[in-house]
């Protein structure tokens, strides 16, 4: 368990309710960490209200102390949260250290977090601070545009304009660490520097970016997540949301499984621009995109299912491995910590840039094939207004309601289907010649005394 955990919970402010209620859980938990009594039978124990215990416990969940697993029967199973469940290691957030959440990537762009894993490789020998106890330096990386694009599998003319832009707004960025050089947690107030300072050399096509010493404790410990795997295959990614999944999984890696609560993965994976509020929204347009891309990019492989809790999804669980090996694959020099070391990929050492499938083209029916309605509007006397054609009736007369006169007069609506629009138009032309409504201009013979 982490001490730090129990030092947030002593300084939480929580009342003797939730103290009392945090202890009783605890001393039921099983071996797994979990336990399954009845909410009601606890209360009792307690001599509380079931009323009040409730809210102390919904209340120790929101602070992360109590988490809430899938019900058995009416009562959810209980365990600590993830303050306390999982390693609280140096320099990785206490709260989120569950879901796998980081400061150190959220918020950035796709291009601004391709500079960074480019330079991953570089930053993973640089010593450990929290190890060490000491202020970490700055660290100077020259990376080399045009091997950048030729990994990410893009055309390096608009390229070179693109990275000089992501560079100018990483270096106005700023990262708040959760934890500082020693391990310990600090302010969110303190933000550093994402860059010191950059420098683009046209004539060469490399830019110099000097990583702060505020920054280096995350980027290494994101260097040693993510540079155990082959790291090429991943800058071909085009998701933001792919790129940061896949760091949550090689954080997780050999774990195999991680259940991760859906609050905790939409933070994790949202970063600072917020996602879809509805769960199908969300899965649809975050997962379901990230799992897509995870499998046809990187070195593993990812399943995902939903977990309920009662009717509602509360956890995402997260089956994944490494895929087969491939032989030993030579990852590409793209970036150095020294300007006259730094190669120029041949071209003929680099995979072709992926080709998007060629898209299949709609094929509409021709507008005369369509089935089609004719609908004729009546008013309270049964008098014939209005005769019109429309591939959806009630639209077309919402559309009436808004600009015709007659339609405040319309009591009743009568509807016929046509296999296409030919059969509908020759349909309509008989009505208006026949039965002569008031307010149709086509069609409509003029009225001779």
């Amino acid at each position: 368990m982490s001490q730090t955990a129990f030092e947030e919970l002593a300084s939480s402010g929580m009342g003797q309710s939730e103290y009392r209620v945090f202890l009783q859980i605890a001393t039921c938990l099983s071996r797994d960490g979990w336990t399954h009594v009845d909410q009601t039978s606890l209360a009792e124990k307690l001599g509380m209200g079931r009323a009040n215990f409730s809210r102390s416990l919904n209340r120790l969940a929101r602070e992360g102390f109590i988490a809430k697993g899938p019900k058995k029967g009416r009562s959810p199973t209980l365990g600590l949260g993830p303050k306390f469940t999982e390693k609280a290691s140096p320099g990785r957030a206490a709260g989120e250290e569950g879901a796998g959440s980081s400061e150190s990537d959220t918020g950035l762009t796709l291009m601004e977090q391709r500079i960074v894993l480019a330079c991953l490789p570089v930053l993973k020998d640089v010593e450990d601070p929290i190890r060490d106890s000491g202020l970490s330096p700055s660290v100077v990386c020259f990376v080399r545009v045009r091997n950048l694009a030729r990994a990410c599998g893009v055309d390096g003319n608009g390229f070179y304009r693109a990275i000089r832009t992501a560079t100018d707004r990483l270096y106005e960025r700023k990262i708040y660490l959760r934890t500082g050089v020693d391990g310990r947690p600090v302010s969110k107030s303190s933000p550093a520097r994402w860059i010191d300072s950059k420098e683009y050399l046209t004539g060469e096509g490399i830019v110099r970016v000097c990583f702060s010493s505020g920054a280096i404790p995350a980027l290494v410990r994101m260097a040693r997540d993510m540079t155990r795997l082959p790291l090429a295959p991943v800058l071909r990614m085009s998701s933001t949301y792919a790129l940061r999944l896949y760091r949550l999984l090689c954080r997780w890696c050999g774990e195999g499984q991680k259940m991760v609560p859906l609050d905790a993965l939409r933070r994790c994976l949202s970063g600072t621009g917020g996602s879809p509020e509805r769960y199908s929204e969300f899965s649809r347009t975050v997962i379901v995109p990230a799992v897509e891309q995870i499998n046809e990019h990187s070195p593993l492989w990812v399943k995902w299912k939903a977990q309920k809790t009662g009717r509602k999804v509360s956890h995402i669980v997260f089956t994944f491995g490494e895929k087969p090996s491939q032989g030993v694959v030579q990852e590409p020099i793209l970036a150095t910590s020294e300007r006259d070391v730094l190669p120029d990929l041949v071209e003929t050492r680099q995979p072709e840039p992926l080709k998007e499938p060629p898209r299949k083209k709609k094929t509409r029916k021709p507008r005369e094939s369509v089935p089609t309605s004719l609908y004729r509007h009546y008013d309270a006397v049964g008098c014939l207004l209005y005769v019109g054609i429309s591939l959806s009736a009630f639209t077309r007369f919402a559309q009436h309601k808004h600009g015709s006169l007659w339609s405040a007069n319309v009591t009743r609506m009568e509807i016929e289907h046509y296999a296409s629009r030919e059969a509908a138009l020759a349909a309509e032309k008989e009505i208006i010649e026949t039965e002569r409504p008031v307010w149709n201009v086509q069609h409509s013979a003029p009225i001779h005394e």
